[in-house]
């Protein structure tokens, strides 16, 4: 495995949905991680997904942003990672999915994916799926099948990518305004004429006159 797979394959979650990834985000949060380390086990009471699956994930939460390992399976959220789940906790999705660009944009698979869904315009969901497992290096096995599913979503749910029909394109396209050239000094303006845009002088007109003289 490369130093660049081992480094996308840290972005991708495994056997976890995005619906539970939050979830155990917010368990997190309920368990005090905000203010202290707690075991991953906290996580698990709360959220009711299982520990062992919690504990897999640990590197991951870690490596994109999420928590801060201070100690043999305790860890605490950083300030972003409180920040997201604060705001899913109280329903602010619009104002989540901004936190979650912060940590997402940090993790070197997602400039990768937003390279390839650029060039190529548009792409079904499973080719998609199959690129992010071919650039991290991981097999098909279900608990990536998962994760990268649930990588998708996250990208999806704060604008990065655009999904409709099962077919992925970028959520946020660049809008580029022509450059605005300053006018020349006034002695060295010229008028130019464009096809369809001719400005002409406009004709002399003739008003008559009558007097009447007494």
């Amino acid at each position: 495995v490369t130093e660049s797979e081992s480094e996308a394959k840290m972005c991708i979650p495994e056997s976890l949905s995005f619906d539970r990834l939050n979830l155990v985000l917010i368990a997190y949060l309920k368990a005090g991680a905000d203010k202290k380390a707690v075991s991953y086990r906290d996580a698990s009471v709360r959220s009711g997904v299982p520990h062992t699956i919690i504990s897999g994930n640990n590197k991951f939460f870690v490596y994109s942003g999420f928590l801060v390992e201070e100690g043999k399976g305790v860890f605490r959220l950083t300030e972003k990672g409180t920040k997201y789940a604060q705001l899913l906790d109280w329903g602010r999705l619009d104002e989540a999915k901004s936190e979650l660009r912060l940590i997402l944009t940090e993790c070197s698979l997602t400039k990768i994916v937003v390279d390839y869904i650029t060039l190529n315009k548009e792409v079904p969901r499973d080719d998609l799926g199959r690129k992010i497992g071919s650039i991290a290096g991981v097999s098909k096995a279900k608990r990536f099948t998962v994760g990268i599913n649930a990588t998708i979503d996250m990208l999806v749910f704060y604008g990065l990518l655009f999904e409709e029909n099962n077919m992925v394109r970028r959520g946020v396209e660049e809008v580029e305004f022509p450059e605005v050239m300053p006018l020349p000094p006034s002695e060295d303006r010229r008028v130019y004429e464009f096809p369809g845009l001719i400005l002409k002088k406009p004709k002399e007109v003739s008003i008559p006159i009558s007097l009447t003289v007494n």
